[in-house]
């Protein structure tokens, strides 16, 4: 297996920063690595804001659901996808005189288009990390409390906050178990989609049958209450919501 499939393979979420500093050197290639990742007609749809406080990074701890680990971070990269500055490129070159203000604004295929390019870099650092030795761990919750994270970064109208990183190392010779994932005949199909049935569902979640008996309930149940219907999951929504509203220019 080469380096690469490597260091995808043996990835995983780190939330355990116990380990050295990540250097200058290290963050400055992760950069790199980001600012080379495919884009859609190379215009680089995204904005990185780099967040190395201490201060900054604590309080997104508290902000992002409560996981005191982000502020133990060395430091953050917020992927962002920004349209704002090619409606403001297009406007500065005079396009103003040939269309209307309607006409300039970035469209819903626009967000769509730049959440891609965000998404794409963003997951571009993640390996460039790792094949450096520097973990890394996903904050989803960065969508939520819109209001306050568009005031902490000073997010314009047409920028939107698409993935949310923290990186460190871990202690020195920590380890964990890999986390499975699906087996691939139930994500990867030939052709066409493939609408699963009972007995494939069944079979999908079979490795939680031991612990639904303990639990007294399926892990479909249990799932859904912990991340579709609890505090978080609304906010998060309605965070999602008042930004798509925005970024169109609809009313919440």
């Amino acid at each position: 297996m080469n380096p690469i499939l490597q260091a995808i393979e043996k990835r995983q979420s780190l939330r355990n920063f116990g380990g050295p500093l990540v250097t200058d050197e290290e963050r400055e290639a992760i950069l790199h690595a980001a600012l080379r990742a495919p884009t859609a007609g190379n215009m680089m749809m995204y904005s990185i804001v780099q967040i190395r406080s201490k201060e900054t990074l604590k309080t997104l701890a508290e902000t992002c659901d409560h996981q005191p680990f982000i502020g133990k971070a060395s430091f953050g990269l917020l992927f962002l996808a920004d349209l704002q500055k090619w409606h403001d490129y297009f406007c500065s070159v005079g396009l103003e005189k040939d269309f209307t203000a309607k006409e300039l604004e970035p469209k819903a295929s626009d967000l769509y288009l730049g959440l891609n390019d965000a998404i794409i870099a963003a997951q571009t650092a993640v390996i460039a990390a790792e094949s450096l030795g520097v973990g890394s761990c996903y904050i989803g919750d960065i969508v939520e409390n819109k209001e306050i994270h568009q005031e902490m970064f000073s997010l314009p109208r047409w920028v939107f906050p698409a993935a949310f990183l923290v990186f460190g190392k871990a202690p020195e010779g920590a380890s964990r178990p890999m986390t499975p994932r699906f087996d691939e005949k139930y994500v990867v199909f030939d052709e066409s989609y493939q609408v699963l049935e009972a007995d494939d569902f069944s079979e999908m979640f079979a490795r939680y049958t031991e612990k639904e008996k303990a639990w007294g309930l399926s892990f479909g149940e249990k799932l859904f209450k912990r991340k579709m219907v609890s505090d978080f999951a609304m906010e998060m929504d309605r965070s999602v919501r008042a930004y798509v509203s925005e970024w169109m220019g609809e009313e919440e």
